[in-house]
């Protein structure tokens, strides 16, 4: 079935270079609605169709690695006003990337030169946690529904970052687990 043109429906889109939230014709591609006026650099992209939200983090004008002014702002975007509606400051956390929705219900994003993955309270709109890294390179996340073994002496539950300037942060949402080096246990 293929989408009817003017339904709310539609394709959601982060510009970083343009540093724009771009609504797009689920059909023709074309541009509907640009939202604009975002500090640098718009990044990433969380889409909750069941919320009627998405989330994009402010990264700051830098790079992985190399940020030397960075963000601090998770943005909120509402997906049928197709609008920025407001925004989340996870100071003392800076640099934020890579966010997923935890089984949990809570937003677990990389805060990339915190060394962090902050925890984010939705109905609040508040920062309710932070987990250390291990890493200032932390700029990826992965859910991992189905624990997975990692090296010797580590729990069955825990599961593992390929090394400590990986990039990468893996974390398990079985509840209790062992945290082993690099690796973030999420509810």
């Amino acid at each position: 079935m293929s989408p009817r043109p003017n339904s709310s429906r539609g394709v959601i889109a982060v510009d970083k270079i343009g540093t724009k939230v771009l609504f797009l014709n689920p059909v023709t591609f074309e541009t509907e609605v640009a939202l604009d006026g975002f500090a640098r650099t718009v990044h990433e992209l969380l889409v909750l169709p069941e919320a009627g939200l998405a989330y994009v983090p402010i990264f700051g004008d830098g790079i992985h690695g190399r940020n030397p002014n960075p963000g601090h702002l998770l943005c909120i975007i509402d997906l049928e006003q197709r609008a920025h509606i407001g925004d989340i400051d996870l100071r003392p956390y800076i640099a934020p990337h890579t966010l997923r929705l935890g089984p949990d219900g809570l937003i677990y994003i990389t805060c990339e030169n915190s060394a962090v993955v902050a925890v984010i309270d939705r109905s609040t709109r508040e920062v309710v946690d932070a987990i250390d890294s291990g890493s200032t390179n932390g700029h990826r996340l992965a859910r991992m529904d189905v624990p997975i073994s990692s090296a010797a002496n580590a729990a069955p539950s825990a599961t593992s970052v390929t090394g400590p300037n990986s990039g990468a942060i893996a974390i398990t949402s079985k509840p209790n687990s062992s945290a082993v080096a690099n690796s973030t246990a999420m509810p």
